[in-house]
């Protein structure tokens, strides 16, 4: 018997009959050890590695995004590779929907492109071998910069001399330039949850300023004597604040005014009707949402935003929930929104789906908090609808609340014609009731 100094045990066999083979662990790695086979004649060994069974891999870790035009920039660190080498990398701008690199790449960085200017993205990647996808890395969000126009002012000069009726005029054209603010470097942020990140970047923001158009001319009265004067035009312009009855008519504004589109809505609705009446999108793609209901009230909430509805009649009393969890309206009731979570001195706007129609508009306030009702229009068809909140919340953008209602047939005024003739017979009934004793009492005194 022999033993080597690497610590391996040689056995020298004397017989045929023990010509046999033995394995001995070599060492190294996990899931990479050595191994050695042992011929008894001492001639014929042979060295293999197993590497064991492979298995997606570790999830990797962004460092940092670099903001550009249209595009970010992820900067990774890659992590352990399973056992079977990474092939390519996977990224989502929403934690929800991965799209892999193409081409496919394994080093970092990679750039994601097509986005929108002024839009913060969250962004994470997971990392691909022959067995599997990685989790998700880390929540590190991006924001490709906005573009600045700036407008160089036109001046015109005219001048008239006095001997002659001929007059020489010189245009300055403007002169126009764009600029992109400089790109923004995004780290990444810690999470204790799997909900979205708690730091967002801010976008760089820029300042467009146009100097007042300035007119000279110089008109001489006399051989000897000329007046000059110079004075600016004003221009007063007037920003559009859109409130709760601001709201716009085509369906194409409409979709503007909720940011997203009417496909998204479908795709909305059927997923609320699927679960518990209420359903949430962020940047079109579907994500859960937690759903509870008393009697008279839905609150949907996603991490920590929430968005109760309230609805009440004309009358002002509230409207209690169908057996289905919907709320049944009728033309001319009203919607009480009540928000929490949201982007502070941010909009929320409401509309309703499917004719369309806007409602309107309510800005939160310092705390990310907003209040507001609205009536539900007379022009509205009668039957299943989608009531729909847009809006930022605190760490997530592009968020699009949906719960389903049904809107009865009778119209507002059909309800306050109703209602006025009900009052009228009853006061005519009180008006009959109090006319016979008292004709009754003149009988009497006769």
């Amino acid at each position: 018997m022999t033993v080597r100094a690497d610590g391996i045990t040689w056995t020298t066999q004397t017989s045929p009959a023990n010509n046999q083979w033995y394995s001995v662990t070599w060492g190294g790695p996990t899931g990479q050890e050595k191994f050695v086979a042992v011929a008894a004649s001492g001639t014929g060994n042979r060295i293999m590695t197993w590497s064991g069974q492979a298995s997606t891999p570790a999830a990797p870790t962004i460092n940092s995004i670099t903001s550009g035009d249209s595009l970010l920039t992820v900067s990774f660190t890659a992590a352990a590779n399973g056992g079977s080498p990474i092939t390519n990398y996977k990224y989502s701008t929403n934690g929800v929907t991965y799209f892999a690199l193409n081409p496919a790449t394994t080093s970092s960085p990679f750039t994601i492109s097509g986005l929108t200017n002024g839009t913060t993205y969250s962004v994470t990647i997971k990392a691909v071998n022959a067995i599997g996808d990685s989790a998700a890395s880390n929540i590190v969000t991006g924001t490709p910069p906005t573009t600045t126009t700036t407008t160089a002012p036109t001046t015109t000069s005219s001048t008239t001399s006095p001997s002659s009726s001929s007059t020489t005029s010189s245009t300055t054209s403007p002169t126009t330039s764009t600029m992109t603010v400089a790109p923004n470097v995004t780290s990444p942020v810690n999470q204790s949850s799997g909900n979205a990140p708690s730091q967002t970047s801010t976008p760089s923001t820029s300042t467009t300023s146009t100097s007042p158009l300035t007119t000279t001319t110089t008109q001489a009265t006399t051989p000897s004597t000329s007046t000059s004067s110079t004075s600016p035009l004003t221009t007063t312009t007037t920003q559009a604040t859109r409130t709760s009855t601001d709201a716009p008519n085509s369906v194409s504004d409409i979709e503007d005014f909720i940011n997203t589109t009417t496909e998204n809505i479908s795709v909305l609705a059927i997923e609320a009707d699927t679960k518990e009446g209420a359903a949430l999108i962020i940047d079109g793609n579907t994500v859960p949402v937690k759903v509870e209901t008393t009697t008279t009230s839905t609150t949907m909430s996603y991490g920590d935003a929430s968005l109760e509805v309230k609805c009440f009649d004309i009358d002002g009393n509230p409207i209690a929930l169908s057996a289905e969890g919907r709320f049944t309206l009728q033309r001319g009731d009203v919607v009480s929104m009540n928000a929490t979570g949201f982007a502070p001195g941010s909009k929320i706007n409401a509309a309703l789906f499917s004719d369309p129609v806007a409602l309107g508009t309510v800005s939160t306030n310092d705390a990310g908090q907003a209040t507001q009702q609205w009536g539900v229009p007379d022009t509205m068809t009668p039957g299943d609808h989608t009531l729909v909140f847009s809006g930022d919340l605190a760490n997530v953008k592009n968020t699009v609340f949906g719960l389903r209602i049904v809107v009865d047939e009778q119209s507002l005024v059909s309800r306050i014609a109703s209602n006025t003739w009900t009052r009228i017979i009853i006061a005519l009934g009180i008006f009959v009731g109090l006319l016979i004793p008292a004709n009754r009492r003149r009988r009497q005194t006769r």
